[in-house]
């Protein structure tokens, strides 16, 4: 074949490949791989390893990456998830030691309501243990984790923890967290811990207790209130809605029923007539069956947090008692809780289960405080349900449960002991 033959077939042969083949073709470049780093992930079981040759188990490698070792606190490397609680049973003694107390982890951001205060870890944290009781704040404590898990009586929950911010020690960091709750009472609450803690005073104004009523206040005497309806009138429309809101048998609806309950009983956020008429129809005449759903709620069990994870059981039973407790003081006063006894609810259904709630005093305090206002009011007014009370042996178990109130909860201890001085 010439040189002209030649050509024109190396010519047709580039042309039928195309781009491609206009260019000469080297070795196919590598695609560039992305830096790996080196990363420990294996199973939980053991694993084979050949060591020349012969197969033998080693030890298998934790799930995850690895820990670098600078830059980290030597007792507490980094913060990690662990169990929500593991607390001990309630002590007097909340036994922290400065040298058991963990440094703040360097990757732990703490709350804004933490102060750093140079004194003594135990002598900070009998302050603490002082506050709360003082307060009525009812706490468990964990002195090998220096915790302590504490819930207000309008059921506000917080945790306290005890840090170390040097090595010896010193200072020692007093760190606050709310869980739930009102944000306005935990940082009334707050401010008072952490002041205890530092040395401060403890102000007892903060801890729940009977104020006068609005009517009765001197700057509002000479006001002439006038009510557009009949007081009466007005509270029998208010029990009404209470009354649907019962009967939806919805846990949300039910607390908003004993809400307005609470604040219709309550002489200090309402007129004391109301608060006595709206009490007289629970309690005296059960009106619409309010009495009876309300009881219904107080009789309830306890559920832990698994079960009951948005607490409305805590809260329902606790308002319930707190809705008697202020229906029968209301009652007292009037002169109309002695009729009441008379009838088969008072003695027979309602003080068992009163009974009941002192002697839990150790697990739940604030509402065997309010069973206390409630037997209070009852051993004042008939002398029938005194002498039941006795029967029951009403006397060891207010008197246990002023033993505890004495160390945890002073409000327990007083109304126990008013109830101690009336049995005698």
């Amino acid at each position: 074949m010439n040189n002209r033959g030649q050509k024109e077939k190396h010519a047709q042969g580039m042309r039928s490949m195309g781009a491609f083949g206009a260019f000469p073709q080297g070795p196919e470049p590598e695609s560039e791989q992305p830096t790996m780093r080196a990363v420990a992930l294996m199973d939980n079981g053991p694993q084979l390893a050949r060591f020349g040759g012969d197969v033998g188990i080693m030890k298998p490698i934790p799930l995850g990456i690895s820990r670098p070792s600078a830059g980290l606190c030597r007792k507490q490397p980094s913060f990690t998830v662990t169990k929500e609680w593991t607390a001990t049973a309630p002590s007097s003694i909340w036994d922290v030691k400065g040298e058991d107390l963990i440094p703040v982890p360097v990757d732990y951001p703490l709350e804004r309501s933490h102060r750093e205060i140079v004194c003594d870890a135990s002598k900070v944290a009998h302050r603490i243990t002082e506050v709360l009781s003082t307060m009525s704040i009812e706490a468990e404590y964990d002195a090998e984790k220096a915790k302590a898990k504490c819930k207000t009586m309008d059921l506000v929950k917080f945790r306290i923890r005890l840090y170390s911010a040097g090595e010896n020690g010193q200072p020692v960091v007093v760190e606050v967290q709310r869980r739930s709750g009102s944000s306005k009472s935990f940082i009334r609450t707050c401010r008072a811990v952490l002041d205890a803690a530092e040395g401060g005073e403890i102000r007892t104004s903060l801890s729940i207790k009977k104020l006068p009523s609005m009517s009765g206040m001197q700057c509002l005497a000479s006001a002439s209130m006038k009510l557009k309806t009949n007081p009466e009138e007005a509270a029998h429309d208010v029990l009404i809605t209470t009354a649907n809101l019962f009967q939806t048998k919805k846990r949300d609806s039910e607390l908003l029923g004993l809400q307005n309950l609470q604040n219709l009983t309550d002489p200090v956020k309402t007129s004391a007539q109301i608060a006595v008429l709206v009490s007289k129809k629970v309690v005296c005449l059960n009106e619409l069956d309010i009495r009876s759903s309300v009881f219904a709620l107080m009789k309830q069990e306890h559920l832990d947090e698994e079960d009951d994870p948005s607490q409305l059981v805590v809260q329902q039973r606790h308002m319930a008692f707190v809705v008697f407790a202020n229906c029968l003081e209301n009652c007292s006063k009037d002169a109309s809780l002695e009729d009441a006894c008379r009838g088969d609810f008072l003695t027979v259904e309602l003080l068992p289960v009163l009974l009941n709630c002192v002697r839990s005093a150790p697990d739940y305090a604030s509402d065997a405080y309010f069973a206390a206002l409630c037997l209070s009011s009852l051993i004042s007014c008939c002398h029938a349900t005194k002498i039941s009370v006795i029967e029951a042996g009403g006397m060891s178990l207010l008197e246990a449960a002023h033993e505890y109130g004495k160390e945890f909860h002073d409000l327990l201890s007083k109304e126990t002991s008013r109830c101690i001085e009336l049995l005698r």
